[in-house]
């Protein structure tokens, strides 16, 4: 029983090591791909209906904010800031040097990772080239990675959760089987100690399976 057990734990912690272990950093590069998914449709979906809508560029900066709650910035092709969702678009500098916007100028498409200038705190862009009216303009869409970070945190106590309820299972489940197991063997062991000592009246449990035969020689020994 005890080896059957051993056998148990070696394998609960080997699964549970290996969870632990994709609930850290597997898991934050996992929500980062996510959401710069996310930004990316949503970066797409609003360059499609900037050109389709009669709103001017701070009402439709400020309509893609307030849908998916992330920040929203429409770029000139000479970096000029046009509108922003969260800042005076006149008080901001020109964006023409941020990375994510030079690559949806020359390739349609740009992210990056860093820290905002403007706010002081670290976010995920992502930018695309768009129109409005005859106009070509870059529509950036950025999250903080606080927001991001919260995400994976909440994903990790998740998976704790989940972990705790497996392990809990898994032992018991371990002990039905080594009881189920271990327990009709070791009926038997007792019983042909008793024989070995001459007590020949000893009971011998009936043997289920590939116990039977063991059973069954016992009780000819008798």
């Amino acid at each position: 029983r005890i080896k059957l057990i051993a056998g148990f734990l070696v394998v609960i912690g080997v699964v549970a090591g290996t969870w632990a272990w994709s609930l850290t950093q597997p898991v934050t590069t996992a929500v980062m791909e996510q959401q710069e998914v996310r930004l990316t449709d949503l970066a797409r979906a609003g360059s499609v209906v900037l050109a389709n809508t009669d709103l001017t560029l701070a009402e439709s900066a400020s309509m893609l904010a307030g849908a998916s709650e992330v920040r929203g910035t429409l770029i000139a092709e000479d970096g000029a800031v046009l509108a922003d969702s969260d800042e005076e678009a006149a008080t901001l500098e020109n964006h023409g040097d941020r990375p994510e916007v030079r690559a949806a100028l020359a390739e349609s498409f740009g992210t990056d990772v860093r820290r905002s200038d403007t706010q002081g705190v670290d976010r995920m862009y992502v930018a695309v080239l768009a129109a409005h009216g005859d106009d070509a303009v870059v529509l950036r869409v950025s999250e903080s990675l606080e927001q991001i970070q919260a995400i994976s945190a909440s994903t990790r106590r998740t998976g704790l959760l989940m972990l705790v309820a497996v392990l809990v299972l898994a032992a018991i489940a371990g002990w039905i089987v080594t009881r189920s197991t271990a327990g009709p063997v070791e009926r038997l062991a007792a019983s042909a100690r008793a024989m070995a000592d001459g007590d020949l009246t000893s009971a011998i449990p009936e043997g289920d399976g590939a116990l039977a035969p063991l059973a069954g020689a016992l009780g000819d020994l008798r």
